[in-house]
């Protein structure tokens, strides 16, 4: 059912092409908020996982380039 609402509102979503600026807006936007979650993560001993996202970031930086 969970699945069925979900493909459901997808469908209800206007799409649009985004231009270069807005893509990225959302890349910087999205490793942003990898590397605080990552700076949270850690403070809290999270090593691991705060590495994955700051290896996911680093990825993304790659396009923002």
């Amino acid at each position: 059912m969970r699945a069925r609402l979900r493909a459901s509102a997808l469908r209800d979503v206007t799409k649009r092409e985004l231009d270069e600026h807005d893509t990225l807006v959302v890349l910087t936007a999205e490793r942003d908020e990898r590397l605080a979650s990552a700076d949270i993560l850690g403070a809290r001993g999270s090593t691991d996982e705060a590495d994955d996202l700051r290896a996911e970031a680093a990825l993304i930086d790659r396009y923002l380039v």
